[in-house]
């Protein structure tokens, strides 16, 4: 089975509810992109139909085998459709019409849910009557990157395990195992990974990660003195960016302003983006604590609002809106 780093919370109480056998119709796992919420569930799914009377999963029986190759006959994995953005409410129908199948080998029919985020409000409304009645012998394992983009009914009526985060250390140490590429650059990636290896793997094949970085120092730059709206959008601009780069751009953002409101307050603390800390002593001294927590929050949403496919130039317009106003605040 595939290696599952830390989450031992999530794994304990996975393997009290299977030795018990009271097992919960619907678990909501809640994190990060590249948290391991797939292989976690993957897991799940073994640990409740594997076929050994010792360890689950053993990873050896039918069951374990026909689950790790993505072949067993009762477990359904359903995400977004190639070239879609979102899963419609067809496809919850779907399962609803499936849940009512008897297991063909399995004790349990999962269906797995990766991206819930992207359900549409139709599809969610939908699996919340199959939640409120749930058919007998069948588990939902809804995936999710947080569960504010859920309706609170779904949430209330599930089980919510939320992925642990891993500390900097592992994430370099897995990195560094795997990969040939500069310290600077495992540093940058670990960055904005917000203690997801899978997230950290992914940004780190690519190569315009440190080019990102270099944007945000540039930006940070920039707020020495009081910007405009316009200078702010010279350097980073509305229409030069794809949504793909933002989930690398925002969390840069709030990393650096959390680190400035950290200077600010005098605390010791270990810097999670400046590696100049004179620029952010700067900022520090120019922005008020409060202006810096609204700007932590503003680009936390824009980051969540990312997922309901905002436009990006015009999440870029607001988060550039939202700097000019509160470092011209004080």
């Amino acid at each position: 089975m595939t290696e599952i780093i830390l989450n031992n919370e999530n794994l304990d109480y996975m393997r009290r509810i299977t030795a018990s056998a009271a097992i919960p119709h619907a678990i909501i796992i809640e994190g990060a992109a590249g948290s391991g919420k797939y292989t976690l569930a993957l897991h799940f799914a073994s640990m409740i139909n594997c076929d050994s009377e010792n360890e689950k999963p053993c990873g050896s029986c039918s069951s374990c085998i026909k689950i790790e190759q993505n072949v067993h006959a009762d477990i359904s994995v359903i995400d977004v459709e190639d070239g879609k953005k979102t899963i419609p409410v067809e496809k919850v129908r779907e399962i609803i019409s499936d849940a009512s199948l008897i297991p063909s080998e399995a004790k349990k029919r999962v269906f797995i849910i990766r991206n819930g985020q992207a359900l549409t409000p139709q599809a969610q409304n939908a699996l919340l009557k199959i939640f409120e009645e749930p058919p007998k012998d069948v588990v939902f394992l809804l995936l999710t990157t947080d569960k504010r983009l859920l309706l609170p009914t779904i949430v209330s009526r599930g089980i919510l395990l939320k992925m642990q985060l891993l500390p900097r250390e592992i994430i370099k140490e897995e990195l560094k195992k795997h990969s040939s590429k500069p310290d600077s650059d495992i540093e940058a990636v670990i960055a904005v990974s917000g203690g997801s290896l899978g997230q950290a793997q992914e940004l780190l094949k690519g190569t315009k990660i440190l080019k990102l970085r270099e944007l945000v120092e540039a930006y940070f730059s920039v707020l020495k003195s009081t910007p405009s709206v316009f200078s702010l959008c010279e350097v980073f601009s509305p229409h030069s960016y794809k949504r793909e780069e933002l989930f690398a751009v925002f969390p840069f953002f709030k990393y650096g302003f959390r680190d400035i409101a950290l200077c600010k307050s005098g605390a010791e603390f270990v810097p999670m983006f400046f590696t100049d800390t004179e620029l952010m002593e700067c900022i520090s001294e120019k922005i008020s604590s409060s202006n810096l927590v609204k700007l932590y929050q503003k680009t936390d949403e824009l980051c969540l609002s990312l997922y309901s496919n905002v436009n990006p130039h015009t999440a870029i317009s607001v988060f550039n809106s939202y700097v000019s106003e509160y470092s011209r605040l004080g």
